[in-house]
C-alpha cells in the first residue's frame, strides 16, 4: 500500500514517510504533525492542510494547485521551487521558522502577521503579497523580491541581503536594522559616505 493511502487523517503523527514522487491529491489532514518527510517532486494538489506541523521535512518542488494551507507551521524544512500562489487563498496561513526556501513564489497572498524568522528565503518573489506585521527577522533575504508588497508594520530587524524598493512598496512602520537599513535608499541614487 502507497504511503498515506487513506483521504482524511486528523490528529495523527507521521515519522520519516518516503512521499516523493506520490500522487497526494484530495488529502485532507487535520492537527498532523509530520518529522523528517520528504514531500518532494509531490503532488499535493487540492489537498488541505489545517493546524499541521512540518518539522525537518523535504517538501521541493511539490505541486500545490488549490491546496489549502490554514495554520500550518514549516520548522527546519526545505522548500525549494514551490508556487504557494497556486493555492487555494481562502484561510490561507503558514509560519516559517528556520527553513530554507528557495525560488518560491508568493505572489498576490495575504500573509498578514506571518511569521518567517530565521528562515533562508533566497531568490523567493512577493508579488503583491500582503505581508502587513509579517516577522522576517534574522531572515537572509538573498535575492528575493518584494514587489507592489504591503510590507506596513512588518519586522525586518537584523535581517541581511534584502533590497526593497520603498517606492514600488508599502513600508509604513516597518522595523528595520541600522546599517542594514541603508539599503532603503539605494532607488534614489544617495551616495553614503
Amino acid at each position: 500500500m502507497p504511503p498515506l493511502a487513506d483521504t482524511f487523517y486528523e490528529i495523527e503523527d507521521f515519522t520519516g514517510l518516503d512521499c516523493a514522487g506520490a500522487e497526494l491529491t484530495d488529502r485532507t489532514f487535520r492537527e498532523c504533525r509530520f518529522f523528517d518527510c520528504d514531500f518532494s517532486n509531490c503532488n499535493l494538489s487540492r489537498s488541505q492542510f489545517s493546524e499541521c506541523e512540518l518539522k525537518g521535512c523535504n517538501v521541493s518542488n511539490a505541486r500545490l494547485y488549490d491546496a489549502k494551507f490554514s495554520e500550518v507551521g514549516f520548522v527546519d524544512c526545505k522548500l525549494t521551487g514551490l508556487d504557494f500562489s497556486t493555492c487555494n487563498p481562502l484561510l490561507f496561513s503558514i509560519n516559517l521558522a528556520r527553513c530554507r526556501a528557495a525560488y518560491c513564489l508568493f505572489t498576490g497572498l495575504n500573509m498578514a502577521c506571518s511569521n518567517l524568522s530565521h528562515s533562508e528565503l533566497t531568490d523567493c518573489i512577493f508579488e503583491g503579497t500582503d505581508l502587513t506585521k509579517a516577522n522576517f527577522s534574522s531572515c537572509d533575504l538573498r535575492g528575493t523580491t518584494f514587489e507592489k508588497a504591503s510590507l506596513d508594520a512588518a519586522d525586518f530587524r537584523n535581517a541581511i541581503n534584502y533590497l526593497i524598493d520603498p517606492l514600488t512598496n508599502s513600508l509604513s512602520k516597518a522595523r528595520f536594522s541600522y546599517p542594514e537599513a541603508l539599503i532603503l535608499l539605494q532607488p534614489f541614487g544617495v551616495i553614503i559616505e
